[in-house]
């Protein structure tokens, strides 16, 4: 679970730090899936007993407003690329 929430911001700092913006996209596009992953294995940790369930639900929440977040990032760097393109 570490190594899934770790990867979340170092991909979008890799993401970052690209040239291109299908390049920074994808980073980006990692990220999420990293937040995925992370729900899950927060899931797997309710399921058995590991933290507590109130606690669980709260990061799960907050893993959710990320994906909100980074969805949202993802959307403006596409409309970024485009207006890029049209200069």
């Amino acid at each position: 679970m570490v190594r899934a929430t770790d990867s979340i911001p170092a991909n979008i700092a890799e993401g970052y730090d690209r040239y291109f913006y299908k390049e920074s996209k994808q980073f980006y596009f990692y990220s999420r899936g990293s937040i995925q992953e992370t729900k899950a294995w927060l899931s797997k940790c309710k399921r058995r007993a590991i933290i507590p369930s109130s606690d669980c639900d709260a990061l799960i929440a907050f893993a959710e407003r990320l994906l909100v977040m980074i969805n949202a990032f993802i959307k403006f760097v596409a409309r970024s690329q485009k207006i890029k393109i049209k200069e």
